[in-house]
């Protein structure tokens, strides 16, 4: 990971960029409309949100208590990768030195990222609104956070696998990142959840008008 500083701090200036261009269209649109609209289009936004959160399903484990995030990814691994029992005892290792991966901490994201939501379009209801003094962010510490975490895992996975396995790994990593609706939170293959797993938080996305 260390080698891959430079990437990293491309990342982050990419990833802030865009979130300047976010914040200028945000302020744009809030300018062209008259308090009515926007709470129209605040009350519209909270609509889809309260319907995609219908549609979740709850985080619980097979037995209906918490989930194991990391018995699935190990489980997930394993599968795709063929281990043996030696190269899954160490997968499971290196998985358990990841501590973002509790349910507490997912909820701890998912709460966090709900709140930075609803603090957004309470501001954007009002007359006075500038999106660039606002939190737009994932809520990680750096916006390469996940991607550092992910090259940290590969590294080590790498280290434990096989040859052909290694090439599994690949073609997966591959077919992770070339998913749909994918950001740059969601691409980590270290830990990546899938659809029928942890439901990654996404910034604030005003519908279409």
């Amino acid at each position: 990971p260390a080698k891959l500083a430079a990437d990293f701090a491309t990342i982050d200036k990419a990833v802030q960029a865009g979130q300047g261009r976010e914040a200028d269209a945000l302020n744009l649109v809030h300018g062209v409309l008259d308090a009515t609209q926007r709470q129209a289009l605040v009350d519209q936004v909270k609509a889809k949100r309260a319907a995609r959160e219908a549609r979740e399903r709850p985080m619980v484990g097979p037995d209906g208590g918490a989930p194991d995030f990391v018995k699935r990814k190990l489980d997930r691994l394993t599968l795709e990768l063929t281990l043996d029992d030696t190269e899954k005892k160490a997968v499971a290792a290196l998985l358990a030195r990841d501590t973002t991966m509790t349910p507490a901490a997912i909820q701890a994201r998912k709460d966090a990222g709900q709140k930075r939501v609803d603090t957004l379009l309470t501001e954007f209801a009002k007359d006075t609104f500038d999106a660039k003094k606002l939190d737009m962010g994932t809520g990680s510490k750096t916006p390469h956070e996940a991607m550092e975490r992910s090259a940290t895992f590969t590294t080590g996975l790498i280290a434990i696998l096989h040859p052909d396995q290694r090439e599994k790994l690949a073609v997966r990593t591959e077919r992770m990142g070339n998913r749909p609706g994918r950001n740059l939170e969601d691409i980590d293959p270290s830990m990546s959840m899938g659809s029928d797993e942890e439901p990654m938080p996404m910034g604030p996305r005003f519908p279409p008008r």
